[in-house]
């Protein structure tokens, strides 16, 4: 017990091992960076050595999380504050202060107000701005300062993405042009490929008012990139791969390819458990998205007499509906919650049984063909998206996930919805 502190441990450590006082791992990152050698080593070398022990467990090699995050953060901004201060003017003052700030920076989902973001962010600009005036040729080890500075703008240009009014929309396409243009100035083509997409989707917003107005496929391919490139040079299992494969797999459910979504979760959620543990953030949030992907959603053809059996049971058309699961072994009837208020939404509301061919199918649902009969019966047990309805045919438009079979239109009758993909042999 030192001085009545609990021992925390918010890193990937399993079993015993990791707990320690906050004011401990505070000292034993001090004293790492009390052993740096400055003056014999490259100066990359020497910040990797400064960075690390404040957000880096030395017993998982993870990064640390959550309010234990924070607090290390702030902890290494004001011992850097303290022990290297920027009035010296020394380059290396400048340069750790730099990445002092993006640890705090890099915080922000875990307990930083958004106003707090912003200074933290405009202090980097701000000191960058100040090591670049100096005029100091550019190796690649001083390109580590203008990737902290796009990254500051990135974040600036995200708090005002999210704010969504004109005057925002506007300053956050500003901050992401500033982003690409350094980026560029780098030859980072990846991180000015993430930030044009991040211009045109504010700009979509700013004249249009919706995201729509991107096309659906131009969102999925610049994700898929991003993704690529970060398990190329990371690998699989890192935390930035994880997260680059959550936005894949966004992109993908709204590129109306549910299957290549649900098994792309499902293989980085293994992934996350078995490398940082099922209590990681990481972990729950990509479980949270899995969770969110398996959520079916259908609308009822409402016609005739089942038109009118809506109508007296309370129901409006051009409802949404949550499937729940099918009443009978033939998947002739489906037992649905509603109406929902979204499509991500779990449904709530009255619990109605209903024929699956009345059904109108979400796209981008993973369904499977059976009951097919002559001609098609080489589709039978075949896994699909749905992407269409055409109401002219009464059937809906499936791509299959099988890409030797061209898509086709399928009835309703001859679709089940699955909750739970098979595994991908």
């Amino acid at each position: 017990d030192e001085a009545g502190q609990s021992l925390v441990r918010d890193c990937s450590c399993r079993g015993h091992s990791g707990y320690a006082h906050i004011s401990c791992t505070v000292k034993y990152a001090e004293q790492k960076n009390g052993d740096v050698k400055i003056r014999n080593s490259a100066v990359h070398v020497v910040m990797e050595n400064f960075v690390g022990p404040w957000k880096v467990c030395p017993n998982c090699h993870q990064l640390y999380q959550n309010e234990l995050a924070a607090d290390l953060a702030n902890a290494f901004v004001a011992f850097v504050e303290t022990n290297y201060p920027l009035k010296h003017g020394k380059l290396f003052n400048q340069w750790l202060h730099v990445e002092a700030h993006l640890v705090k920076l890099n915080q922000h989902s875990q307990s930083i107000k958004n106003e707090e973001i912003i200074q933290v962010a405009n202090s980097i600009v701000n000191v960058v701005g100040e090591i670049k005036a100096q005029n100091f040729p550019l190796p690649p080890p001083l390109q580590r300062v203008l990737q902290i500075e796009a990254a500051a703008y990135d974040r600036l240009g995200c708090l005002a993405a999210i704010a969504g009014t004109k005057e925002s929309l506007q300053s956050a396409v500003e901050h992401y042009e500033k982003c690409r243009d350094t980026s560029k100035a780098m030859g980072n083509t990846t991180a000015v490929t993430l930030a044009e997409q991040k211009i045109a989707n504010a700009k979509s917003n700013l004249c249009w008012g919706g995201i729509d107005k991107i096309s659906r496929g131009e969102i999925q391919k610049h994700n898929q990139y991003m993704y690529e490139e970060v398990v190329r040079n990371l690998g699989e299992s890192s935390g930035d791969a994880l997260n680059a494969g959550v936005n894949l797999a966004r992109a993908l459910k709204h590129a109306r390819r549910g299957v290549e979504a649900q098994r792309l979760l499902k293989k980085i959620l293994a992934t996350s458990s078995r490398v940082h543990g099922p209590d990681h953030n990481l972990t729950k949030a990509i479980e949270s998205t899995l969770s969110l992907a398996k959520i079916r959603n259908v609308a009822i053809e409402s016609r005739g007499v089942l038109a009118t059996l809506m109508w007296m049971c309370g129901f409006e058309t051009n409802q949404f509906f949550q499937f729940l699961r099918y009443d009978d072994g033939d998947g002739d009837m489906c037992v649905l919650r509603g109406p929902v208020q979204s499509l991500n939404d779990a449904g709530k509301g009255k619990i109605v049984t209903i024929a699956a061919e009345y059904l109108i199918f979400v796209a981008g649902t993973p369904v499977m063909c059976h009951g097919m009969e002559d001609s098609d019966d080489l589709l039978e047990g075949k896994i699909g998206d749905i992407r269409t309805w055409n109401p002219k045919l009464n059937r809906h438009e499936v791509h299959f996930e099988d890409e030797s079979l061209e898509p086709c239109f399928v009835s309703s009758r001859n679709i089940r919805i699955l909750v739970e993909l098979p595994d991908d042999d």
